[in-house]
């Protein structure tokens, strides 16, 4: 393989395609070690194995041997080749042209994609403003107020006439031209005049309603309705109103506080208030990472593999899919929309394989790394957050030690890229 020859065909920033000839001499080596193995092997009628003759073995085994020639000639040449033109390799190269005759030189094209040359430019002194929005006594009883809410039961009211904050027990029967709607009726049923409806009009029909009283609501059903013998029709409803009832909430007491398993009033407002806080730093630590990510992005464009592109699209699309087949959403429901998802993800996928090359490089060029004692660090910090679940840490921590290394990795760029910062704080009611 000394004197093939390579020429650059095709060079683009992340791929390139490479011409490669074998010279006759080194075919015709190739060729007969190839035949001397065949003929070795060979079990032909009238001889014993390996005694039949070359030229039967040539004239009965060519298709074999072109092809085991094809195939010794390219896996022999390609990783020289790549090391001869500095390459290396993204993902397994392509074979292409492949152009072979008996006794004659030999080629085929190399394409292969490559990683970009990539030097960050302006990730120092980048403009950060981090807004502050402080954790109020008014935030606090918000949440209070939110948490008797979902703690809320209801009650029977002591109204007669409905209103738009009630809820009802209704039976109903549905009519299209005078004529019921099969599966359209329901008894007993609840309905939140606080939730927003999907039937326009609906609501607003209950509303000044007597209890005990049945009313007719005529509801000009949507064109787009998914039941076609519904759409774009007008039905009328029959809804007798069996029952009125208003949310009663727990009173804002110690008795309220117990409820969650904590003393007092005042405890349980110090503790959603360290709850809202954290909350609080995480917004602001997630705006200014992404205040990061953007101008990184943004002040360095080049091209990314297409083929890391597609891989991390694909993962996306199948962490989608994972997520509609939970919420039980049927596949052909999600899959119309395909095309649409397809080109967003490719656009986060892209977005993501390039922040990879970034980072990647500020590590290099500002020498951040992580030894084994950050990591030994990081592994008794899991344990001391997770008392009593250390074996489960161990274990996660084994499996998972690439990936921990990784996070602490894009944690100490982040540190980095943050103490070279220019950050504004701007603290807002």
């Amino acid at each position: 393989m000394e004197n093939m020859t390579v020429n650059v065909v095709n060079s683009k920033p992340c791929s390139v395609t490479l011409h490669v000839e074998i010279p006759a001499p080194e075919v015709t080596q190739e060729t007969e070690k190839v035949y001397d193995e065949i003929q070795k092997n060979a079990q032909v009628p009238g001889f014993r194995t390996g005694k039949a003759p070359l030229d039967f073995v040539k004239k009965n085994y060519s298709v074999t041997a072109r092809e085991k020639i094809i195939e010794n000639l390219i896996q022999r040449s390609l990783l020289p080749v790549l090391q001869q033109q500095k390459i290396d390799p993204v993902a397994y190269p392509r074979i292409e042209k492949v152009n072979f005759e008996f006794d004659k030189p030999f080629s085929f094209d190399i394409y292969t994609e490559r990683n970009p040359e990539v030097t960050v430019k302006d990730y120092k002194g980048i403009k950060i403003k981090k807004e502050i929005i402080p954790v109020t006594d008014a935030k606090v009883q918000e949440s209070i107020v939110s948490l008797r809410e979902r703690n809320s039961r209801l009650v029977e009211s002591s109204a007669e006439i409905v209103a738009a904050t009630h809820f009802l027990l209704v039976d109903y029967d549905a009519l299209v031209d005078q004529k019921p709607v099969e599966d359209l009726g329901a008894k007993n049923q609840l309905i939140d005049l606080t939730a927003a409806q999907t039937l326009a009009g609906f609501k607003e029909g209950l509303v000044g309603a007597k209890k005990g009283e049945t009313k007719e609501i005529k509801v000009k059903f949507p064109e787009a309705h998914p039941n076609k013998k519904l759409a774009n029709k007008e039905v009328t409803f029959k809804v007798t109103i069996n029952s009125i009832k208003e949310k009663q909430l727990p009173a804002a007491d110690d008795e309220f506080a117990k409820d969650f398993g904590i003393g007092s009033l005042a405890e349980l407002q110090q503790k959603i208030r360290e709850t809202l806080e954290i909350e609080e730093k995480k917004r602001q630590e997630q705006s200014v990472e992404k205040q990061v990510i953007d101008h990184l992005l943004n002040a360095n464009t080049f091209e990314v593999p297409e083929s890391l592109i597609e891989e991390q699209m694909n993962y996306l699309l199948a962490r989608a899919a994972d997520y509609f087949r939970k919420q039980g959403l049927p596949q052909d429901a999600w899959q119309k929309n395909a095309d649409q998802l397809r080109d967003k993800y490719k656009q986060e996928a892209e977005r993501t394989v390039r922040l990879s090359y970034i980072f990647n490089t500020l590590a290099s060029t500002e020498k951040i790394d992580i030894t084994e004692e950050d990591l030994v660090k990081e592994h008794e910090k899991m344990k001391t957050t997770n008392p009593g679940r250390e074996a489960e840490v161990d274990k996660y921590y084994t499996e998972n030690k690439k990936k921990i290394e990784a996070q602490l990795k894009e944690e100490g760029i982040f540190q980095f890229l943050l103490s070279q910062a220019k950050i504004k704080e701007e603290t807002k009611s």
